[in-house]
């Protein structure tokens, strides 16, 4: 797990990327593309552990076994 700060980059229109919305409850920190892609889950700050690697697969097998498929989680 990594607990640096990426180097900031300009931040993408509003309308592509909200920014605070995207933090969320998440400590501030500048914005860098990198948080938002795959390697950004090795990130302290963004990491969720196994229930957020993984749950959502298993919460989607399980909305798919009662037929609500359909459904949002």
């Amino acid at each position: 797990m990594r607990h640096d700060w990426l180097p900031e980059q300009p931040l993408p229109p509003k309308e592509e990327m909200d920014w605070d919305a995207w933090l969320g409850p998440c400590p501030w920190r500048p914005y860098n593309s990198e948080y938002t892609a795959a390697a950004g889950a090795t990130i302290t700050d963004f990491h969720t552990s196994c229930i957020g690697e993984w749950g959502a697969h298993t919460f989607a097998q399980c909305q798919v076994a009662l037929d609500l498929w359909k459904t949002s989680p």
